[in-house]
């Protein structure tokens, strides 16, 4: 469901039936890995539509005059709501991840407001995820993005959330050695078509500027950019990621405790690859993931545990 406070839609909310017959633990574990694939996706899924929305108005030698790309997530951070209570199983059906483009950064990343809500209404996770757009090929170079039209108050506030993120302490790379508390694993990811239709009624400015241009108006606009070129889907990897910290957690003997906060800086990386996983506990509520293709990390995560 897309929708938009102006011509070209901001606004993504993408959902997502619950397995039923959970346990309570279980139930914590597969909806927090739950959250960040979902919300991975729907962060693609958008990103690729406005990195992509106005060559239908692009003129010669425009940066925007190019082949479809794709939006490429590099930074997603959720929080855990204090006020929290998983509904009981029977109650809770669905999950609900909302994301808004709120600005854009140095003409190449897309910021983006990120929510989880069960069933619509209980909001579950909530933060914020940063997305850039990437060449499709081998090497996933970058693109410029559109501007995202915004008042100087909310550029400056949008610009100061941007710095304190990238001021943020990185995320350390486990590196990919068997060993005590490790838990390495193999896993082959799935790349997928980055689609998106977009429904819009065209009103009259649409069909004169389109006519302008000799450019055909339509309601339904559509991007696709080819599987065999785009990036890998990040979103299976992070709920591996969730999936495996949880595990670690469990298997070191500590005492069960919810996830509290997900955190993962990413780089682009092809469909298809063959990943190592590696993770260790990284302190009393913290296990530190790092996703490796190659000799490359890239994804590096941390989860945070209640206490």
């Amino acid at each position: 469901t897309l929708s938009s406070t102006g011509r070209r839609p901001t606004h993504l909310v993408k959902r997502t039936a619950l397995p039923g017959q959970l346990d309570n633990e279980d139930q914590d574990r597969v909806l927090a890995s739950l959250c960040a694939e979902t919300a991975a996706g729907a962060i693609a899924d958008l990103g690729t539509y406005w990195v992509n929305s106005v060559r239908r108005y692009a003129l010669k030698g425009s940066p925007y005059l190019r082949p479809p790309c794709g939006g490429a997530l590099t930074r997603l951070v959720l929080t855990r709501e204090d006020a929290c209570q998983i509904p009981p199983d029977s109650e809770c059906k669905s999950l609900a991840v909302e994301v808004t483009l709120r600005a854009d950064h140095d003409r190449s990343v897309c910021d983006f407001d990120v929510v989880c809500a069960l069933d619509g209404r209980t909001r579950f996770f909530s933060g914020f995820a940063h997305c850039v757009a990437v060449k499709t090929g081998l090497r996933f170079d970058g693109v410029v993005i559109p501007p995202l039209p915004m008042s100087l108050t909310e550029r400056e506030e949008m610009m100061n959330r941007y710095k304190a993120a990238k001021q943020r302490p990185a995320i350390p790379v486990v590196k990919p050695l068997y060993g005590e508390n490790q838990a390495p694993d193999t896993l082959e990811t799935q790349g997928s078509f980055l689609h998106l239709t977009v429904e819009e009624k065209a009103d009259e400015e649409d069909d004169q500027l389109a006519s302008a241009l000799s450019r055909s108006s339509s309601s339904s606009r559509s991007i696709v950019v080819p599987v065999k070129e785009a990036c890998a889907d990040a979103g299976p990897v992070l709920a591996d990621i969730v999936r495996t910290a949880c595990g670690l957690m469990s298997g070191c003997h500590r005492p069960i405790s919810k996830v509290s906060s997900i955190e993962a800086e990413l780089v682009p990386f092809p469909p298809k690859v063959a990943l190592v996983i590696s993770a260790k506990v990284a302190g009393r509520n913290e296990v530190l993931v790092s996703v490796w293709a190659s000799k490359q990390a890239v994804v590096r995560a941390r989860v945070l545990f209640e206490t």
